[in-house]
């Protein structure tokens, strides 16, 4: 287990504290470049919202929106949008249902049954007479037909009399046997009823959608084909929008936690992107045009795995990164992720001794109970879409791991942050009064100082705090944690608490003191993982933590921001940049040698003169633009000699976080 800390070594220095960000003027509605710019704190980038948007993302009873903006649900999240009337809009947006947004593209983008039509969300009608053209079909109000692709499926068109009229045969929806039999043209094998192939929803009646039709051609019971095909709509979840099921999609086809429905070209999918994705069927692998988003992280369960065994696992193009975490039970138990291969069946991540993980490609910790792996984790792997392949592996047998993947479309320039802030009992600490709880926190001094300052080193990544919720830990076995010896149970029972939280955010969890025997100074840090459990609360790793007695040291100079940062930079993904002298050269315990120069890729050959010159191989950042400097937020000690300002990130450390699904759009 590799454990993250920080080694204090206290000298005086002098340090200005921060007041945290300035937000710019830019109102709700306007357009922006960075989140500065907005007065919101957040400037949403998006293809399909021209110069990009000021807003609130995840607003709500808790989270209002500011005068003159209204709290609308657009594209499966809940924005703050700018308050409009018919033409107040700036160019690129219409006024639709009282606010400004992107014109529609898709009946998707209206409210309820409201459909698209010229760009603008139109009511649905009924009758003929309701329609200035006299022609209502399918809920929308049309111009006279001149062919039959005009009409709905089996119907023709009567061209002198600008209507459409039913053609003979079984009518779309009715059971049938054989093609011949409909009058759309078409039998779904699936379900025996009349419909036609598509390439996109808009060919389908509003009561369908353009989706994944399972085949098997050669009739053994297992699928091996797929099509699109105008299928009956199922779930409530609309293209794209996240699901865990596919029962959750109208298209009954959830893709890797994104609704996906069929298409041929990008302008089938509105504002998202048309991917050649591969589907993993029991009796083959066809592929298959799908909608997917160009931004936004999905979460999905692919079930229990059998350790050993060969598993597929399809990247589509414009995935950026995605991270793969293996999971049990038991805190005694190693799930690990034995090989991961890319498409061209390159070993890109595996298990291997200590001396050797720092040449691994993309370099991998396993863990107790739960580990991840993020993919990629350093600029010399490139993402490659198509079919991957994974293999488990398990330390005690009769434990069958549940994998979950997350995708995260497209590269962020920047991102968003949750965190759940938890306070334990911190009397006999030297944070300043009253005492700090969840009832305080919001009012708190020095928790609001510690807040603005993790905040100004956070913005140095582009991230931005865009959410944080407080709770109290009331549990006195846990006020102090100590890692001595073995499994660090306390530990362990701490991020185990977080079980029943859900979402993204990250658990920050305050003790009084962290103990530990074998690590030598001043623990003032701990992260769950490497990066920790993306999204997965309740685990033995699920969380960070930092010491309080840290706290009595800031009229030193000392940050407490700098361990959060560097705790909260290990939970996403990050490595030190060097690690402490010893690692993982030198064993304490055998007092011996164990990686001995000369050091493979990522290491350095240190010379220890005081232990009668022995020399042993030292750990790298394996990220190719960050250097050793103890000035790096990642340096492995909270040092004097940094003047405890070491906050810097290497472009390549930056892009790194922000592969990690966690961080937001």
């Amino acid at each position: 287990m590799t454990r993250n800390t920080l080694v204090s070594v206290f000298l005086l220095a002098a340090l200005g504290c921060s007041d945290g960000p300035e937000e710019g003027d830019a109102q709700i509605g306007s357009a922006c470049t960075l989140d500065g710019d907005c007065s919101s704190g957040w400037c949403f980038v998006d293809p399909s919202f021209k110069g990009n948007y000021c807003s609130i993302i995840k607003c709500g009873k808790d989270n209002p929106c500011p005068e003159g903006a209204t709290c609308q649900a657009y594209k499966g999240h809940n924005f703050c949008l700018a308050d409009c009337a018919e033409g107040s809009c700036r160019e690129g947006y219409v006024c639709e249902y009282k606010v400004c947004r992107p014109a529609c593209k898709l009946d998707g983008d209206c409210q309820g049954t409201d459909k698209c039509l010229s760009g603008r969300c139109k009511a649905k009608c009924k009758t003929n007479a309701e329609c200035k053209n006299g022609r209502c079909q399918d809920g929308k109000c049309l111009a006279p037909c001149k062919a039959d692709t005009e009409c709905l499926p089996g119907y023709s068109c009567d061209v002198k009399k600008g209507s459409c009229s039913p053609k003979k045969g079984v009518p779309m929806g009715g059971k049938c046997s054989k093609l011949s039999e409909c009058a759309t043209g078409y039998c779904l094998p699936s379900t025996k009823k009349c419909s036609i192939l598509c390439g996109s929803t808009s060919q389908c009646p509003s009561a369908y959608v353009c989706g994944l039709e399972r085949l098997d051609l050669d009739n053994n019971g297992t699928p091996d084909g797929a099509h699109t095909a105008c299928i009956p709509r199922k779930g409530k979840g609309k293209v794209t929008e996240q699901c865990a099921r596919d029962a959750d999609c109208a298209s009954n086809h959830c893709y890797y936690g994104f609704c996906m429905e069929g298409c041929k070209t990008d302008k089938d999918c509105g504002s998202h992107k048309c991917s050649q994705v591969n589907l993993l069927l029991g009796g083959a692998i066809p592929k298959y045009l799908g909608c997917l988003p160009r931004s936004g992280a999905s979460f999905y369960s692919l079930g229990k795995v059998t350790p050993g065994k060969v598993m597929g696992l399809d990247i589509p193009p414009g995935a950026g990164s995605f991270t793969l975490t293996a999971q049990v039970g038991d805190t005694s138990v190693w799930p690990y992720i034995m090989e991961l291969k890319n498409p061209k069946g390159k070993v890109i991540t595996e298990l291997t001794t200590q001396c050797k993980e720092y040449s691994v490609p993309n370099r991998y910790n396993a863990d107790t109970q739960v580990s991840t792996v993020l993919v990629p984790n350093n600029g010399g792997i490139k993402l490659e879409p198509g079919l991957h392949t994974y293999t488990l592996g398990i330390t005690k047998a009769g434990h069958l791991p549940n994998v979950t993947v997350q995708l995260k479309m497209g590269q962020a320039q920047k991102g968003t942050l949750q965190l759940n802030w938890v306070f334990l009992d911190l009397a006999s600490t030297c944070v300043p009064p009253p005492a700090l709880t969840s009832a305080t926190a919001k009012n708190h001094a020095w928790f609001t100082k510690l807040r603005n300052n993790l905040q100004s080193i956070l913005l140095k990544a582009g991230i931005t705090v865009s959410k944080e919720t407080y709770a109290d830990l009331s549990d006195k076995s846990l006020n102090i944690i100590d890692l001595k010896g073995g499994a660090p149970t306390e530990l362990y029972k701490l991020f185990g608490s977080s079980k029943g939280k859900k979402g993204k955010a990250i658990n920050i969890y305050l003790v009084r003191e962290i103990k530990s025997s074998d690590m030598g100074g001043t623990v003032l840090g701990f992260a769950g993982g490497i990066p920790g459990p993306p999204s997965i609360h309740g685990t033995a790793h699920s969380g960070v933590t930092m010491s309080m007695i840290g706290v009595c040291y800031e009229k030193l100079g000392y940050n407490p921001a700098h361990t959060m940062a560097h705790e909260l930079g290990h939970y996403l993904g990050l490595w030190h940049n060097i690690e402490r002298e010893s690692y993982p050269g030198w064993s304490d315990a055998k007092k011996d040698v164990v990686c001995p120069c000369p050091c493979g890729k990522n290491m350095v050959c240190y010379k220890e003169t005081s232990r009668y010159g022995f020399q042993w191989c030292r750990g790298m950042d394996p990220i190719s633009d960050t250097g050793q400097e103890n000035d790096n937020l990642m340096y492995w000690a909270a040092e004097s000699t940094q003047l405890f300002k070491g906050n810097k990130l290497s472009k390549g450390q930056i892009r790194a976080i922000l592969n990690n699904p966690v961080v937001g759009y």
